[in-house]
């Protein structure tokens, strides 16, 4: 395993330990978290903190589940399953106490001393509609 790919396997594990304060270690200070479902943007480490703590008020247990790890020159890109139950509301969605599940990728993006420089997170946000799948369905030719 490379550092990047330990490194995206750390941001994957700090979410769901639930602690802000060490999720937003592993980012440089002036590091900047984009979240492109929500369209948010967090720059420096007091403002990722803050991120992770709305998050996890919102969904509980979260947790997110590594899939692909491609390891790049200066990071990796991950694809993962987001779980977890949305039990309060986040600042722009309502709470459905649904257990949700989620595809997600994110690019994460390294500096010389091994921490994060920037992440940009992709996902749905149709989980707070549907409570998402783990699986797709398989439609072949001729099948709606």
């Amino acid at each position: 395993m490379t550092d990047h790919e330990e490194i995206c396997r750390s941001w994957a594990r700090a979410w769901e330990i639930a602690s802000p304060a060490d999720f937003a270690a592993q980012y440089a200070e002036d590091g900047i978290y984009v979240d492109h479902a929500f369209r948010r943007a967090k720059s420096a480490r007091d403002a990722i903190e803050e991120h992770s703590v709305i998050w996890h008020k919102a969904i509980s247990n979260f947790r997110i589940d590594p899939r692909e790890i491609q390891p790049l020159e200066d990071g990796a890109f991950m694809t993962f399953i987001g779980r977890g139950t949305f039990t309060r509301d986040l600042p722009i969605m309502k709470a459905t106490s649904a257990d949700i599940v989620f595809h997600g990728a994110v690019r994460i993006t390294i500096d010389a001393a091994g921490k994060i420089k920037k992440t940009e997170e992709y996902y749905s946000t149709t989980f707070a509609q549907t409570g998402g799948q783990e699986s797709y369905d398989l439609i072949k030719a001729g099948q709606a």
